[in-house]
Parts: C-alpha cells; sequence; structure tokens
C-alpha cells in the first residue's frame, strides 16, 4: 500500500496531510505532476513500473490512494519552446493522467473530473439552488448594456472572478479580490473607459450573518 501526494512544490495544507501520514507509517511520494519519473509497462491485462523522485519511488501497482491537490502541469524542458513546447508539454499532461487513472486499486481525493466541474462557479450556484440554499441573483456577460442595466436594478453588485488564482502582471503577482461594483462604474458601450469586456460574473450584494471557513 502507498499513497501518491500530488499538490504543487509549496502547499502547506498537503504538508500537513503528509506529516499525519508518516504519522502513521503510510508510505508515500510526494510530487508535483510535472517532477515525476515514470516508467511504466502494459504487459498482460494491468500496468506495472514505477513513479519516482529525485528521493523516493513507488511501485505503480502499489499505489492504493492519490490525493490530487492542484498540482501544476508538466513543462518542457529547458530549450525547448514553442510548438515543440507545447506538443511535449501536452503528452506529458495526457500521458501521466491517464496513467494514474487506469490505476485500479487507487481512491481518489479528489477524482480530477469531479474537481474540474465542482470548479466552476456557475454549476456551483445552480447546485445550491437546486439544493435549497438561497442564491444571489447573478449576471455573467460580456455585454457592458446588460452589466449596467444589471448593476443599476441589483445595487449593491459584487463582481468575484469565476477563478481565484493569482495572475502574472507586468512581473507582479496579483490577486483579484470580490469589488462592489456601482452602477457609475460599469461603461455602457465597448471602448467607453476602458478595454473591451471579458465574460464576467456579476452578483447581487447580500449581507451575510456568519462567515464559516
Amino acid at each position: 500500500m502507498a499513497v501518491l501526494v500530488l499538490p504543487q512544490r509549496f502547499d502547506a495544507t498537503a504538508d500537513v496531510v503528509i506529516d499525519e501520514l508518516n504519522r502513521r507509517g503510510v508510505p508515500l511520494v510526494r510530487a508535483d505532476l510535472g517532477d515525476l519519473i515514470v516508467s511504466a509497462e502494459l504487459d498482460g491485462a494491468r500496468w506495472s513500473g514505477v513513479l519516482a523522485t529525485r528521493h523516493h519511488a513507488v511501485k505503480v501497482d502499489d499505489v492504493t490512494g492519490i490525493y490530487y491537490r492542484r498540482p501544476t502541469n508538466p513543462t518542457a524542458t529547458e530549450g525547448v519552446s514553442g510548438d515543440a513546447a507545447k506538443w511535449i508539454e501536452t503528452e506529458q499532461r495526457w500521458g501521466l493522467r491517464g496513467l494514474l487513472a487506469a490505476l485500479p486499486r487507487a481512491t481518489w481525493v479528489n477524482w480530477p473530473p469531479a474537481v474540474h466541474a465542482a470548479e466552476h462557479k456557475p454549476y456551483q450556484l445552480a447546485q445550491a439552488a437546486e439544493a435549497g440554499l438561497p442564491v444571489p441573483d447573478t449576471l455573467i456577460t460580456n455585454d457592458p448594456e446588460k452589466a449596467a442595466e444589471f448593476a443599476e436594478r441589483a445595487n449593491p453588485v459584487l463582481y468575484k472572478a469565476f477563478r481565484g488564482i493569482p495572475v502574472e502582471i507586468d512581473g507582479q503577482p496579483r490577486l483579484f479580490y470580490a469589488t462592489e461594483v456601482t452602477p457609475a462604474a460599469v461603461p455602457r458601450r465597448v471602448g467607453e473607459g476602458g478595454p473591451d469586456p471579458a465574460t464576467a460574473p456579476h452578483r447581487q450584494g447580500i449581507r451575510r450573518t456568519r462567515h464559516p471557513r
């Protein structure tokens, strides 16, 4: 029995899980996807081989659990760029994930397609409404006129990014926080006070009674 832990290189939450697995004496290998050294062969009915890092290794057929926590995509080796790099990265990504998906004994926390579906905010809101939870009026649009009309009708309105992940702007990491949008701040036509609009979510602001985490 062994657990494969797949976080990004720096992940404090994964560190806590690994500490507990070590305390329980569970064999494990921790690696970002691009750091795994893979040698696997399909011989007959099942895959066999080794998944390794520079310091640890585990047999493919010994993996009984996979902790999948936002690993980054593999990247091409230094010196490879352009279309060749894109092709290499695509092959690595599909090969590694395909091999892991084929492991018959592995329990996933969590199964990547389920993670991918659950991370879509429109899907989250629809599921919450279906479960009987109150959800704020929400608009998804790239039409400035519709955004301005919604801001006036549903005031106060919040903009909250679909994906709460850092981006790099002018060489500096940036985060987009939930931000109140006033009707006056929304240009009614493309090019009026700002760049061409991207598809964006706008929600009616509601006051919270609790702040669970």
